[in-house]
């Protein structure tokens, strides 16, 4: 029985994986970290979806659902304005993105799921977080964008109007921060005020 043939030209090769959970695992194996520049930035997003009064006044669930909803709509916030930076931003994103998916497994294994599935969860929270991307750049009136959140934050379910008021003025109010904030900026972690 004769080796099998090593060489191949690259037309017959597989193409890579473009996958950004495979390319966030693949930098932690090698030592790095994922998204370690926009850890900064990452860190300001999730002081900004914990703020107390969306839970409590917002009457977003504060539960493990609700929490992924609020991080994850302003993770979708902060990379439309990336995208909308255009092209210097680009590699920002995709660390930002990698920062979330990081940080996802990092709950998930701590919360107690194991390597079998955790990959799968993570998968589900990234596509997730692509939904909310592509809600928020289809939602460009009020109307739309309110029941985008209703939809998302409050899975379907809204809330009376005033607590509902208070989630999307907390949202416009973390748009129009990250909208007033240059590149430079967001990539040293600072929000304007």
């Amino acid at each position: 029985m004769g080796l099998p043939n090593m060489t191949m030209s690259l037309e017959t090769q597989a193409p890579m994986d473009t996958n950004p959970m495979a390319f966030a695992k693949l930098k932690q194996l090698w030592g790095g970290t994922p998204g370690k520049a926009m850890r900064p930035l990452y860190a300001s997003l999730i002081a900004l979806a914990r703020k107390p009064d969306l839970f409590a006044k917002g009457m977003v669930p504060d539960t493990i659902d609700g929490r992924f909803e609020a991080l994850s709509l302003t993770t979708a916030l902060a990379l439309l304005r990336l995208e909308n930076l255009g092209e210097a931003a680009r590699p920002a994103a995709a660390e930002l993105t990698e920062c979330f998916v990081a940080d996802m497994d990092s709950q998930m294994r701590e919360i107690g799921l194991g390597d079998v599935v955790v990959g799968k969860h993570v998968g589900k929270m990234m596509s997730a977080l692509g939904g909310r991307l592509t809600g928020l750049r289809g939602a460009g009136d009020t109307e739309a964008f309110s029941a985008f959140v209703v939809r998302t934050l409050y899975a379907g379910s809204a809330p009376d109007d005033a607590a509902l008021g208070v989630t999307l003025a907390h949202l416009d109010h973390v748009r129009a921060r990250l909208d007033r904030t240059p590149l430079d900026q967001l990539l040293s972690g600072t929000v304007a005020a």
